[in-house]
């Protein structure tokens, strides 16, 4: 994951996971705490959903800001 977001210099991230199943929930947690603390990667935007979420446009729209540190 890394060597993709250097190769491109992608900069701006989120991570968008699933906090009720235990397998997403322990990956997406993890993978953010790596990111931050890499210090040649730039801090991710982290954001848990439920599965009863239904308005996804919503998460992803404030990932989008979010991410790009607004």
């Amino acid at each position: 994951m890394k060597q993709i977001l250097l190769r491109y210099g992608w900069k701006h991230t989120a991570i968008l996971y699933d906090e009720d199943e235990v397998f997403f929930r322990r990956v997406g947690k993890n993978l953010a705490l790596d990111f931050r603390q890499d210090s040649t990667l730039s801090r991710p935007f982290e954001r848990p959903f439920s599965k009863s979420t239904s308005d996804f446009s919503s998460i992803l729209i404030e990932a989008s800001k979010y991410a790009r540190g607004l």
